[in-house]
């Protein structure tokens, strides 16, 4: 019935130009699970590239190249998850969803990339369309205009907090925002949060406010 198992002593040694399993291989098992298991205490699978500046690839296909893969980079020193949607098995077609720098310092996402996270924490700096932010929120958008857009749910304020009490204070400063009263009003308002006052109003008929949050003219 043909050879069902080969295995070797803990201590054999050997090189195969190449080797074809038929069904799953375990390295440190006699009895894998899956078609390669590795068991070990921390069992390691170390991918070395033949020379510096070469990449080593992990690809998860349904034809082809046509899937997922993690890659680590050598010329550009980054470790990238991406996809890979074309039909065919050319690595240039290859889309870089995320791309983290091997020093830890950055991270960013391809132009058409999209997702969403619970909540996120960057140590230094953010960069939006650009991968130099000089600030520690950095937008870019070249050949047009660039907005930010804050929104909230219906009849509820929108507004921007500015304070210089750091970190965890409260965030006494002031703020900038739409709709002071959360009654659906289209008005802008200056807020002074640290003495929970309103400093000035403009409504939706251009009246202007100071200190006063029902203006006539």
């Amino acid at each position: 019935d043909g050879v069902s198992k080969v295995s070797g002593s803990s201590t054999s040694t050997g090189s195969f130009g190449y080797a074809s399993i038929d069904d799953k291989l375990g390295i440190g098992t006699h009895s894998p699970s899956a078609s390669i298991e590795v068991k070990g205490n921390d069992a390691t699978i170390h991918m070395k590239s033949a020379a510096v500046n070469n990449s080593t690839y992990i690809r998860m296909a349904e034809d082809g190249f046509q899937g997922g893969f993690i890659k680590y980079d050598g010329g550009g020193n980054n470790f990238i998850i991406g996809t890979h949607n074309a039909a065919d098995s050319d690595a240039s077609n290859d889309i870089e969803a995320l791309t983290i720098s091997r020093d830890g310092t950055k991270i960013s996402g391809s132009s058409t990339s999209t997702g969403s996270f619970g909540a996120g924490y960057f140590d230094n700096k953010l960069g939006i369309g650009t991968s130099a932010p000089a600030t520690q929120l950095h937008m870019l958008k070249t050949g047009t205009s660039n907005e930010l857009r804050v929104d909230a749910g219906t009849n509820k304020q929108s507004f921007i907090r500015f304070s210089d009490k750091g970190d965890g204070a409260g965030g006494l400063g002031f703020a900038v925002g739409h709709d002071l009263d959360n009654d659906g009003g289209h008005d802008f308002f200056i807020y002074d949060t640290e003495n929970t006052t309103n400093r000035l109003l403009v409504d939706s008929s251009g009246n202007v406010g100071i200190g006063e949050t029902s203006p006539d003219t």
